[in-house]
């Protein structure tokens, strides 16, 4: 791109070439932003919003088939049985069906059943309590994996079966899950190219889970188990294996941000990274290629970015340029005006030096002014146009203001004439921090445009001997 730089009536033309190329900007929804420029919160608690795990059937989950965990009136296998007096068990449903009877009895002893007659059996709960289950949560996971891979199965045969280079397993209309028979089976799909991430668990395996005790199931596996379903926070179900994956993904997932350590959740990752102030943005002139904080792009803009177009500066030249060539603008087209600008500023940094003397004078005089303060009298709101007595080393006066509507008048009256040759006085308006405002060595003065936090005003009386 050829950029014309002068255009003033004293200009020497030259020309600039400027590459331009394409800027990357963020993708503020893309996984790999969200993972540089934030930390995942990771709850410290469990998971409470389990799904409930009840729904199993007891005869199935049995190691062994036992006739005993049968109820003799129902027929069902049951986790809890009470018995009658002699000893003949049933199920709870059951017997609350027999209590509601007329002149209910036990169906093997016929001896009368009441609520008093009936007792849970605890040797039941230890025999039960002790018998050898299958985790029925793993066997769950293991059906639906399976009717996973017979979709993909039905779905491959069909692609297979209609093409016409295939010479592979013949028909592969039916999958099973025993790879020995004619059949499609699993194996042979993880061999014809099915990812066997789409059929595994985030380790890439299946870890079943051991036989154990019934009571042990109940009372510690089930709250533990891998296999068991539990509900997100965002109300998608899942195996409790699959919740650190999801959580990669879920929209609920809390995130802080690594430039203003705000919180959000994924689903509003763009709005934040959108927003955040403290996030490093490419500047909004197409040749620039600097990041800087978002809250800081005008400062940049207006103060340092090389390719903003900016006026001269110098008075008749309306020429506009970008800020990198300024220089070279000034040199060639308005180099008197340098000249003098720079001497300009360096008797302007002359001036300043001296200023900051005279501040540092003027601030050690009133240091000095201060420390030999041997009296001082203040009147506040409640003590306006009243005369305040007042004695110094013997010297007798008083000190009154007047508050009128824009102004305050103080003013000083002593009795000895000496005193005036002795002392100086500074008048001062004051609030409770410093003083805003003051006139030294006159009994008489006016304050006009009194200023809002103004609580007071103050006499300090000063020995002149004292002053340098």
């Amino acid at each position: 791109m050829i950029v014309n730089e002068f255009s003033c009536p004293k200009t020497t033309t030259t020309t600039t070439t400027t590459t331009t190329t394409t800027k990357l900007t963020d993708n503020y929804e893309a996984e790999e932003f969200l993972k540089n420029n934030s930390e995942r919160i990771e709850s410290t608690d469990k998971p409470t919003n389990n799904i409930k795990q009840d729904d199993y059937d007891l005869e199935v989950i049995f190691e062994k088939k036992n006739e005993i965990f049968i109820c003799d009136i129902c027929c069902e296998t049951v986790n809890q049985k009470s018995q009658c007096l002699n000893g003949h068990l049933y199920c709870l449903a059951c017997l609350d069906k027999l209590l509601k009877k007329e002149n209910p009895s036990c169906p093997t002893c016929k001896i009368e059943l009441s609520e008093k007659t009936i007792a849970k059996s605890l040797l039941y709960d230890t025999i039960l309590g002790n018998e050898k289950v299958k985790c029925p949560y793993y066997n769950r996971h293991q059906d639906q994996l399976y009717k996973s891979v017979e979709s993909m199965s039905s779905s491959l045969a069909k692609t297979i079966n209609n093409s016409s280079v295939y010479s592979g397993f013949g028909n592969l209309s039916t999958f099973s899950k025993n790879s020995s028979n004619s059949k499609i089976s699993y194996n042979d799909l993880i061999e014809t190219g099915f990812a066997e991430d789409d059929l595994s668990d985030s380790d890439g395996e299946w870890l079943p889970c051991e036989i154990m005790t019934y009571k042990y199931f109940k009372e510690t596996h089930m709250h533990q188990c891998q296999y068991r379903m539990i509900k997100c926070d965002c109300f998608q179900g899942m195996f409790f294996f699959e919740l650190k994956e999801h959580k990669n993904s879920c929209v609920k997932q809390q995130y802080k941000c690594l430039h203003c350590s705000t919180e959000f959740q994924k689903k509003n990752q763009f709005l934040h990274f959108s927003l955040c102030q403290n996030i490093l943005i490419f500047c909004s002139e197409p040749e620039c290629h600097e990041k800087v904080k978002r809250s800081e792009l005008d400062y940049h803009l207006e103060n340092n970015c090389q390719f903003k177009e900016i006026y001269c500066g110098i008075p008749d030249c309306k020429e506009k340029l970008k800020r990198r060539d300024l220089i070279n603008h000034l040199s060639n087209s308005h180099p008197y005006e340098v000249s003098s600008l720079s001497k300009s500023a360096i008797e302007l940094e002359a001036i300043k030096k001296e200023l900051n003397t005279l501040k540092k004078k003027e601030e050690s005089q009133e240091n000095n002014l201060l420390n030999n303060i041997i009296h001082a009298v203040w009147i506040d709101n409640n003590m306006f146009n009243k005369m305040v007595e007042w004695t110094a080393l013997g010297c007798h006066g008083a000190f009154k203001c007047e508050r009128y509507s824009n102004e305050i008048q103080a003013s000083i009256e002593i009795n000895s004439l000496s005193f005036y040759n002795q002392f100086s006085f500074i008048i001062g308006l004051c609030t409770n921090e410093k003083m805003v405002d003051s006139v030294k060595d006159t009994p008489r003065v006016k304050f006009k445009g009194i200023p809002d936090n103004f609580e007071y005003v103050k006499l300090f009386i000063i020995k002149k001997e004292s002053q340098k």
